[in-house]
């Protein structure tokens, strides 16, 4: 079985460097893909590769991105030690920080929480209880 390429991009180097990508995740609807791009998220149409939305947020490299199963919010979490969780239209509904770096971002299938972890702790965040759990 062979592949195709239906689309790609480049991200624009910043600074004579490029801009590395370390995670990226469909929206559950399978519509979006969403991908952290340095500091940056950048929400594509999943069919087209349009760019939909470049998304400020992170003052360093995005590392994790996932969207809650409902489709109703994403997170992302960065080399700046935060995690966001924003809505479905890339506005920031709760920022949180963790020690360190954060190396992973999940959500749970069924409760549409975050998980979140760094080195040495761990965070949960969850729409129905509006506060984050460490």
């Amino acid at each position: 079985m062979k592949g195709k390429v239906v689309w790609e991009d480049k991200v624009p180097e910043k600074d004579g460097a490029s801009v590395p990508i370390y995670s990226v995740a469909f929206s559950p609807e399978g519509d979006r893909v969403l991908a952290g791009a340095g500091a940056r998220l950048l929400m594509y149409d999943a069919a087209s590769g349009d760019l939909l939305q470049s998304i400020k947020g992170h003052k360093d490299t995005v590392n994790s991105v996932s969207w809650a199963g409902n489709g109703k919010h994403f997170a992302s979490g960065g080399a700046d030690k935060t995690v966001i969780v924003w809505n479905s239209k890339g506005e920031g509904v709760v920022k949180y920080t963790h020690a360190e770096s954060v190396q992973c971002v999940v959500a749970n299938p069924v409760t549409h929480a975050f998980a979140t972890i760094a080195r040495t702790d761990f965070g949960f965040w969850s729409a129905e209880a509006k506060n984050v759990s460490k």
